[in-house]
């Protein structure tokens, strides 16, 4: 399997990891000596990396599955605090209006818009709202201080949620950086450790057979073979509301081994953040999910990549998905 990305370091170092000892059998054999390559790199020292980035790759997992816990969370917070901007709309200019405050209100944000906004807008409904109750009586004709929302909130009540949402938010952002170290640790071991070595052992395989050897064209590939990136599924994608499930469908793509689901989670798709949610076989043309989509405005970040059986891929362009 040829190395694409992340996602295909740990199959193709195995497959080196086996090819090495079946070379170090068949060395033994001829009485000689295994191969060990400059810095004396074994190839059980490359078995031991397999196992280092086996736990790197799961310490992603985990961070991965904190982040998408605190983002949930984050977006049914972010559901909350349209309803509570709306609440207090309606409170204001009901109890308000025709009064310069009724006019000073805080937009009613779109489901899906940005955390900072959402932060902007309840910091200015709390702060008017404080201006509100530093009124005196009858300063606005028919208003007594202090503010209290049709369904009871008061100021108190208000400022301890908006503080939640913002712990909340500030969640978001913190498993997001612990998942950003978490996978440059583990691209360093793949691009800084990994890698070089098992360039280095498809030149000492040559070495110790000599290119004619059936064991050197068995040594696994670090490349796609020229001509091989089979075409990227052309791919339609929208929010069924019925089953409340995002729908992926394509056409079947010649040659395609199987299909990878693939998400990130955003806010723009990078394939380094890119996890796998499902393999589907290539008879299969359609997938549907409710990864991510907890609430009104969540959204989801896909791709779906055309695999062969030799290991090369193509995927489509990113597709957002936001449930309604």
């Amino acid at each position: 399997m040829p190395l694409l990305g992340p996602n295909s370091y740990l199959p193709t170092t195995r497959e080196f990891v086996n090819h090495w000892q079946a070379a170090n059998v068949q060395l033994a054999a001829l009485s000689r000596p295994p191969i060990v390559l400059k810095g004396g790199v074994t190839q059980a020292l490359l078995a031991q990396k397999v196992g280092e980035l086996e736990g790197r790759i799961d310490g992603v997992s985990v961070c991965v599955q904190q982040e998408q816990l605190a983002r949930a969370e984050r977006d049914t917070l972010r559901s909350d605090s349209r309803e509570f901007l709306r609440r207090f709309r309606v409170g204001v200019q009901y109890q308000l209006g025709g009064s310069k405050y009724a006019t000073a209100l805080p937009a009613l944000l779109p489901a899906d818009a940005k955390e900072s906004d959402f932060r902007a807008a309840m910091t200015r409904a709390l702060a008017l709202w404080q201006e509100i109750n530093g009124l005196g009586e009858d300063e606005v004709a028919g208003f007594t201080p202090p503010l209290v929302l049709g369904d009871g909130t008061t100021l108190a009540q208000a400022t301890e949620q908006v503080g939640y949402a913002e712990a909340t938010f500030a969640r978001v952002e913190s498993t997001r950086t612990q998942s950003d170290l978490a996978r440059v640790e583990r691209d360093q071991l793949c691009i800084g450790t990994i890698k070089p070595v098992l360039k280095l052992y498809r030149t000492a395989i040559l070495n110790a057979f000599g290119v004619d050897h059936p064991i050197v064209a068995s040594v696994p590939l670090l490349s796609p073979a020229p001509g091989s990136t089979p075409n990227a599924p052309v791919v339609v994608a929208h929010y069924d509301t019925q089953t409340n499930e995002a729908v992926l469908t394509w056409e079947a793509v010649p040659n395609a081994a199987h299909y990878s689901v693939r998400a990130a989670p955003g806010p723009s798709y990078r394939a380094t953040e890119e996890g796998v949610l499902a393999t589907l076989s290539a008879d299969t043309t359609t997938y549907r999910t409710r990864q991510g989509l907890v609430t009104s405005g969540s959204a989801l970040l896909v791709k779906v990549y055309t695999e062969t059986a030799t290991g090369n891929e193509k995927g489509c362009r990113a597709l957002r998905i936001v449930r309604p």
